[in-house]
């Protein structure tokens, strides 16, 4: 029930490039790939990404601490950020590297959900 309460924001996501950033397991990121997008997985522990890799080989993922670590380029049509800030010792650091990749973002602040598109 969590996905429909935010699906309205999201729009058809057939087809986008999305980055699920702090992915944990990849729930959220699995939702959109279920539902047809291509997602990049990032997340700084190992023991996740090897988790989305055994529940599917061909999933895309990347080791990365987004504070001390640069961004994948891009550009990406939507990039997740759910359940991440408040762990983070500069989250404004973590949004402007964010903002220089994609220009919407759906956040999770402790359900609490902000919608962000330029």
């Amino acid at each position: 029930k969590l996905f429909e309460m935010v699906e309205p924001y999201l729009g058809e996501v057939a087809g986008k490039l999305v980055l699920d950033l702090g992915c944990g397991y990849g729930w959220w990121g699995n939702e959109l790939r279920n539902r047809g997008a291509t997602v990049c997985f990032a997340d700084g522990r190992e023991s996740n990404l090897a988790a989305i890799q055994r529940a599917s080989s061909h999933a895309s993922t990347l080791l990365l601490n987004v504070e001390a670590d640069e961004l994948p380029p891009g550009p990406f049509d939507l990039v997740l950020c759910m359940g991440l800030l408040y762990h983070l010792g500069n989250p404004q650091a973590v949004l402007d590297k964010i903002a220089a990749c994609t220009s919407r973002v759906l956040i999770d602040i402790r359900f609490v959900l902000f919608y962000v598109s330029a």
